[in-house]
């Protein structure tokens, strides 16, 4: 289960609003659209895990959580695009000229 952030029981780590920050096995994560997104200071990874079943700490602070599950969108750097997760179907089509 997630330590240290508001979920429901089940998958604890279900609840974490997008942009939560979770560590896991010496590696630190972001939540977008359900999923999570490897980072490092170059920006974040391609690839995408599920949320975990496990164990897994919550390393984004009680008040910025509350700030997150209260509708505040975070600011993704550019390289999560490339991780982009939303489902084709969920995404806004794209603008014309």
């Amino acid at each position: 289960a997630c330590t240290e952030a508001p979920a429901p029981p089940g998958n604890a780590c279900a609840g974490l609003p997008d942009g939560a920050m979770l560590g896991r096995g010496g590696q630190a994560f972001a939540v977008k659209a359900g999923r999570l997104l490897l980072w490092s200071q170059a920006g974040y990874a391609r690839a995408s895990l599920p949320l975990p079943d496990g164990e897994a700490e919550v390393l984004t602070p009680p008040v910025t959580l509350a700030a997150l599950a209260a509708g505040y969108r975070p600011l993704w750097h550019p390289s999560a695009a490339l991780a982009d997760v939303t489902p084709a179907r969920d995404r806004a089509p794209p603008s014309s000229p």
